[in-house]
């Protein structure tokens, strides 16, 4: 014997296409528009620290900026960061901005931290030619720095 089948009652059109713009607006939102080094590469890095772009639609750009502050002074640099971006191959006509959370970049995309070896003894004659520097605390720090200096240069 058949199972005869549940009758479901028939959707309107109208709640299909909301349903149908829902998911395709959630869909958009975790796709990331601009790759992060196109992204630091147009606005630099301490603006790309504070901003994410969140969705490109048709031209134009959302960005989340972490304060209203941010907003305001990045909507005045818009023109400037839209022909950086049309540079890198972007099809950006329109910059908007809105306030919330910027998630901190933990990409994979990020450089290495570049370690620091130890400071290497100086020789004689650049500790005479610093010898001659008056005041302590800037003998002291040119000291400091021409030893890690010469760190790096033996490193290599």
């Amino acid at each position: 014997m058949r199972r005869r089948k549940r009758e479901r009652p028939l959707e309107t059109i109208g709640s299909v296409l909301v349903r149908d713009k829902l998911l395709k607006e959630a869909v958009k939102e975790t796709r990331n528009p601009v790759s992060n080094r196109d992204w630091e590469t147009a606005v630099g890095t301490r603006i790309a620290a504070k901003t994410r772009p969140i969705r490109l639609d048709r031209g134009l750009l959302m960005v989340v900026a972490s304060s209203a502050a941010w907003s305001n002074e990045l909507s005045l640099l818009s023109q400037p960061i839209i022909q950086r971006l049309r540079s890198l191959g972007l099809q950006v006509n329109e910059l908007r901005f809105r306030v919330g959370a910027v998630e901190p970049d933990v990409g994979a995309n990020r450089r290495a931290a570049k370690l620091v070896p130890n400071p290497t003894p100086l020789d004689a004659p650049l500790v005479d030619s610093l010898a001659r520097v008056e005041d302590p605390e800037l003998r002291q720090a040119l000291q400091a720095a021409a030893a890690r200096m010469l760190g790096f240069r033996n490193s290599r």
